[in-house]
């Protein structure tokens, strides 16, 4: 398809999600930049094929959840229906197109403080779970019940989800290193609940991987990050700063 606006420019759609109460679909020209979350609204995408504008008509047609979507979300969250409810208003009211994509994300994130773009990304790829580039009201009902109801394995294991940047399911030390730097960037040389002073991200590095890589092969996998947390009391004092 062509913008009517450029002819040189070629744009295409794809269907971001085929969640049957979230379907939307988002544009881009032929330079990979997002021009419309919502193609019915521009008059360049008219001639869009009729897929991609019937997946953009369901998703902003879908004004409440389901009673099953209801009951699932219920299920598999630690939040009630009625405050499920609540949320899916406010999450409707913002998001009409039924996402949170990456830029608004990181407004979200600026907003409260985090203001480094490489942490701002690693949030958001834990809340993404299917890698669509866009957040749907079911992935942020997911993860926002972990950081304010979850209990300290659910934490920990969102948090080894963010720092496994290549998601090949374990931390080296490449990656702590890089999340640490970031870190620092953000607040500065890190002290602990116990008083203890890390001066630079390699030193706090080094000292993780001595408590959490049981067997040294300089990888930290899921069920050693959540043994070697469980018995730091910093850590469960970080984690209850979310509840």
């Amino acid at each position: 398809m062509l913008d009517s606006r450029n002819p040189a420019v070629e744009i295409s759609c794809d269907a971001l999600s085929q969640d049957k109460n979230l379907v939307t679909s988002r544009c881009f020209d032929n330079q990979g930049s997002l021009l419309v979350k919502n193609p019915l609204k521009a008059p360049e995408f008219q001639n869009a094929p009729h897929n991609v504008l019937r997946s953009t008509e369901m998703g902003a047609a879908q004004s409440q959840l389901k009673k099953e979507e209801l009951e699932k979300l219920q299920e598999h969250s630690h939040f009630q229906q009625k405050e499920l409810k609540a949320m899916y208003k406010q999450f409707r009211k913002e998001q009409p197109q039924g996402y949170i994509d990456k830029e608004e994300f990181r407004e979200m994130m600026r907003q409260m403080g985090v203001v480094d773009s490489f942490l701002q990304d690693l949030i958001f790829n834990v809340f993404d779970e299917d890698k669509d580039g866009g957040i749907n009201f079911q992935e942020f009902v997911a993860a926002l019940s972990v950081m304010t109801r979850g209990d300290p394995t659910e934490k920990l294991e969102f948090a080894f989800n963010m720092y496994d940047i290549d998601g090949d399911g374990v931390i080296d030390k490449r990656e702590m290193g890089q999340i640490m730097e970031s870190f620092y960037k953000l607040v500065g040389p890190l002290v602990t609940f116990s008083g203890k002073k890390y001066e630079s991200p390699s030193q706090l590095v080094e000292e993780f991987f001595d408590i959490m890589d049981k067997n040294g092969d300089g990888k930290i996998t899921l069920e050693e990050y959540k043994e070697g947390a469980l018995k730091n009391p910093d850590v469960i004092q970080g984690l209850k700063l979310f509840s």
